[in-house]
């Protein structure tokens, strides 16, 4: 029999992420994107069990991220397959991701400023004044 230690460990979302990246067979390039995105949500969600991991965690994480809407949704696709993953060895019941409402972002680079409020003025005066 495993120790109790170790059955505990890998039903983290840590410790379980350890075993099904090593078990995945993805190009190289999608590996460490892979790899690199269960490395920052494990910081966040690493040492919960698996679970444990509620939607409404998710929702307030992905609502404080920095990150744009798009990096976050492939965040939550790589957790996504993580859980599907865990539900099919057993490790967990369901999927918290698909109960996930992902906050209403505008994204910065979304949002079109084609002038300043100088060259806004600057054409306003120019439009408006009148030729003789």
């Amino acid at each position: 029999f495993p120790d109790k230690n170790f059955v505990e460990v890998k039903t983290t979302v840590a410790g379980f992420s350890e075993s099904w990246l090593g078990s995945l067979d993805h190009e190289t390039r999608t590996m460490r994107n892979y790899i690199s995105t269960m490395k920052t949500l494990n910081k966040v969600f690493g040492t919960k069990q698996l679970k444990e991991l509620r939607p409404l965690d998710i929702q307030n994480w992905a609502k404080k991220c920095t990150y744009s809407s798009k990096t976050i949704r492939n965040y939550l696709g790589v957790l996504s397959s993580l859980y599907n993953a865990a539900i099919d060895n057993d490790l967990a019941t369901s999927n918290p991701i698909s109960k996930v409402v992902l906050p209403k972002k505008q994204d910065p680079e979304d949002t079109i400023n084609p002038f300043t409020s100088s060259e806004v003025a600057t054409l306003l005066k120019h439009l408006l004044v009148k030729e003789p």
